[in-house]
């Protein structure tokens, strides 16, 4: 009984892993040919979390998912991913909603945070609001994104696959 039970949370965990390698495989794509672009499956995007801002809901090293979402439909206490610069996102939390020139601004804070940020975020900067966090995973997929992954999981592989091939081929 326990084995079935232990192989069945085996094959749960793996499928769980594999679709977090495909996801973050098609992110990585994604931003290395729009770099500009955030990239979004069906309407929801993965984030790894760099730092704890955002402590206790959300932790350093945490993937996150958060949907595409209708500015005008966030309220306070919603916590948003935003663009600061070019290519650099913060997932912090509305304090504060104003209607400037005609314009929607946020004002947003870490929870971890003793102050408020100082620039307020405009509504064109927004990229998501939350939906759920996978503890660590976000360790998982950056360690995914980078050379020495693609060396072990790609380039490895093939040149075992290559030479065995060749290999099975002079000998027969």
């Amino acid at each position: 009984m326990i084995s079935k039970s232990l192989r069945w949370s085996v094959n749960v965990a793996s499928m769980l892993l594999v679709i977090v390698l495909v996801l973050t495989l098609y992110n990585v794509c994604q931003v290395r040919k729009h770099p500009a672009k955030v990239p979004s499956i069906c309407g929801y995007n993965f984030f790894s979390v760099l730092s704890g801002s955002m402590q206790p809901l959300i932790e350093a090293g945490d993937l996150i998912v958060t949907r595409n979402v209708n500015a005008e439909e966030l309220r306070i206490e919603d916590v948003i991913t935003y663009r600061v610069d070019e290519g650099f996102l913060v997932t912090h939390r509305i304090v504060d909603i104003a209607y400037k020139n005609g314009k929607l601004f946020f004002k947003t804070k870490g929870d971890a945070n003793k102050y408020p940020d100082k620039k307020p975020v405009l509504s064109e900067q927004l990229v998501g609001t939350f939906v759920f966090k996978i503890p660590n995973l976000g360790y998982v997929a950056n360690f995914i994104s980078t050379k020495i992954c693609f060396m072990i999981f790609i380039i490895f592989p093939i040149t075992i696959i290559t030479i065995t091939e060749f290999k099975n081929r002079h000998d027969s």
